[in-house]
């Protein structure tokens, strides 16, 4: 809450008066005594508790848990609309020896997704069973391919996992229906007025959702049906091995360092610090990462 104290003043170019107001801020006094009762009870600075309450961070235990972000606080993957169906499709397809087709997207967000979702699914199927497809910025433009659709039908692919897209693509989602391949879609863009007639959606901004974190990342939504095909002893990859790409993906996509995004981030530093991949050493050689100091967000940024 503020108020103005308005004074008038000449005009340094034509000499007339003019309004001038100074700004009086005036932090509202529930504030002060809220942000008080938190530095209180965890023992931080009051200007750090002050800031967090005017940001919406209201209750200790969410001050703490951003403080503090542990893989421990993960929601359940299986709180996701769509996952239990998408889980059992995938274990469907193991069973019978049958490819699967990852489609991905060629940002960031789109690429670590694509490559978390085949690392995930190899461990399981094999290389020679896990197919994928990142479509060109400028000569196919973004969403799927109903090209490489119809020839992943001909390769003997019966199920297509979209990561960082989909959510639109009625038509390419009808394509596939009609080449005999089933679509799961993990998207986490908003949903048009009409969505695809796939056989699982999971994305958090559908209204059907019921998930607790709507601001999740690409990666982030690919990152949970890992977590679920982990849980379910679909695949034995540790889906923590998979955090150094997670965390990439979600700072890539400036979602908001929040909630679950927080712990990914936070988590998926610490594995990036110690990453076998070589391609990420490679871009963080290239990007003139410091091999000594453990990378920031701002790193990644």
């Amino acid at each position: 809450m503020f108020s103005y104290i308005s004074r008038g003043r000449a005009c340094p170019f034509m000499g007339d008066p003019v309004p001038h107001r100074e700004i009086e801020w005036r932090p509202r006094t529930e504030d002060i005594e809220r942000a008080l009762i938190i530095s209180d009870q965890l023992g931080i600075g009051r200007m750090a508790s002050r800031i967090l309450v005017a940001r919406g961070i209201r209750r200790s235990d969410e001050v703490y848990a951003m403080l503090h972000p542990t893989l421990r606080n993960l929601h359940d993957p299986f709180l996701l609309a769509g996952m239990e169906e998408a889980v059992k499709r995938v274990r469907s397809s193991l069973e019978k020896g049958k490819k699967i087709l990852i489609h991905g997207d060629y940002d960031a967000d789109g690429i670590t997704s694509t490559a978390l979702m085949i690392k995930a699914l190899s461990s399981a199927f094999g290389k020679d069973r896990v197919l994928h497809h990142l479509p060109s910025r400028y000569g196919e433009g973004y969403g799927l391919s109903e090209k490489r659709i119809r020839e992943a039908g001909r390769e003997g692919v019966d199920l297509m996992i979209t990561v960082d897209s989909g959510i639109r693509d009625i038509d390419a989602v009808r394509v596939a229906s009609e080449t005999g391949i089933d679509v799961i879609i993990t998207d986490h863009h908003e949903p048009g007025s009409e969505v695809p007639d796939a056989f699982a959606i999971i994305d958090p901004k559908m209204p059907s959702s019921g998930y607790p974190f709507r601001e999740l990342a690409g990666v982030g939504v690919a990152f949970k049906m890992v977590q679920a095909l982990q849980a379910a002893d679909v695949i034995p990859l540790d889906a923590r091995s998979l955090l150094d790409l997670v965390a990439l993906g979600t700072v890539a996509d400036l979602v908001p360092l929040l909630d679950e995004n927080r712990i990914l981030v936070s988590s998926g530093l610490e594995e990036l610090a110690r990453t076998s991949s070589p391609g990420i050493i490679s871009l963080m050689r290239e990007s003139g990462m410091d091999a000594v100091r453990p990378p920031t967000a701002t790193d990644i940024a």
